[in-house]
């Protein structure tokens, strides 16, 4: 039968426990092995902290995902740019091969076909930069799902904590009836 002291050195570990938790430490072993209430209320707090370092895991995961989705569109946000100033280059030939050469059709030809194809090249280089963009928004929805999912298992895991700490203030106000 424990003593008095040990119960509440028991529930002293275990709020302390409970208190790296709430400061997101959530690297603290919990050794406690009992077959009593005191041992459920450890396992319990063993549970809830893996929960919790699992959770951390993925929003970690989501935000890798997410930091890379935004360098493959910074990536491809500076070929669309280098496409763009390409079609001014060659908006700006055009233009000047117009005003020097009228008289040579063949030449203003062959320059429209360069401009066409730096347009076409443009609007590939735009649908895909488009493309990028729509990914990063799904992998963005999917990090605010994760989150708000994380967000509701904290206020679950809140809610637990602190029936967890009116249980604990019940068994010390036990113990101390029983001094």
């Amino acid at each position: 039968l424990l003593t008095q002291r040990q119960v509440l050195g028991i529930m002293d570990r275990i709020v302390g426990r409970m208190q790296n938790i709430i400061e997101g430490r959530l690297t603290d072993a919990i050794p406690i092995v009992r077959e009593d209430e005191l041992g459920r209320l450890n396992d319990a707090l063993v549970i809830m902290q893996t929960h919790l370092k699992v959770m951390m895991s993925e929003i970690v995961e989501a935000a890798n995902l997410i930091g890379d989705s935004a360098r493959a569109l910074n990536s491809e946000m500076e070929q669309t740019r280098q496409a763009t100033e390409q079609q001014s280059d060659s908006v700006t030939r055009i233009a000047s091969a117009v005003e020097e050469l009228v008289s040579a059709v063949d030449d203003i030809a062959g320059n429209a076909q360069k401009a066409e194809q730096a347009v076409d090249a443009s609007r590939s280089l735009l649908g895909q930069a488009t493309s990028s963009m729509q990914e990063s928004q799904s992998a963005t929805s999917n990090v605010v799902t994760t989150v708000d999912a994380a967000g509701k298992t904290m206020v679950e895991l809140s809610r637990s904590i602190q029936a967890i700490e009116k249980i604990t203030q019940v068994i010390h106000e036990i113990g101390r009836a029983h001094v």
